[in-house]
């Protein structure tokens, strides 16, 4: 479906995210940290997250300040990676470059190691007034391999289009309709 939207004529990119901006939606963990980094009492900082897909960043228009964004090769096959923003690479990383910096998720045996592959801009992820919150991302075709038995809640596609977004919304239910009339 991804393909294909992104295939219209009046899409320039699209990806998909399990929030997506604006929502008023947002994950969140305190069990993602750097290898080593001290646990205080309420276990290691809270950190908002999102699954997105492939070239998401540039589809919001979010920044990479170092690395790169997610695309192909990283899939259910690859190394699990990871992307962070500003406010994250600053508490756990500073004066360190993050790229190729390992984070950490779990506890105990369950831990995985992801690799850090870009650090973005900070967003502003729910409205104009949030304050900039430690953020990390993991790309949407590793999700199995990352976590076996996630369920993922929920997929929003993003699309950037330079057409007016209400004239291609028609085309963009046909294609979901047509992939599968219950959705």
């Amino acid at each position: 479906l991804l393909e294909r939207i992104s295939g219209l004529p009046a899409v320039s990119r699209a990806s998909v995210s399990e929030n997506a901006l604006l929502m008023g939606r947002d994950s969140s963990t305190n069990l993602m940290h750097p290898r080593g980094f001290p646990q205080g009492p309420d276990g290691y900082p809270r950190m908002h997250w999102d699954i997105v897909g492939p070239r998401y960043f540039a589809t919001v228009g979010t920044a990479i300040v170092a690395g790169r964004d997610f695309d192909e090769r990283d899939g259910a096959g690859s190394s699990g990676v990871i992307a962070i923003n500003e406010e994250a690479s600053r508490r756990f990383f500073a004066g360190v470059d993050p790229i190729g910096q390992t984070l950490v998720w779990g506890e105990g045996d369950g831990q995985q190691g992801l690799t850090i592959v870009a650090v973005t801009r900070d967003v502003k992820s729910n409205g104009p007034r949030d304050e900039p919150q430690m953020r990390f991302y993991l790309p949407y075709f590793q999700m199995p391999a990352i976590r076996p038995n996630w369920i993922l809640a929920s997929n929003r596609f993003v699309v950037r289009t330079a057409a007016n977004p209400a004239g291609l919304a028609p085309a963009l239910r046909q294609l979901i309709l047509t992939e599968d009339p219950r959705l």
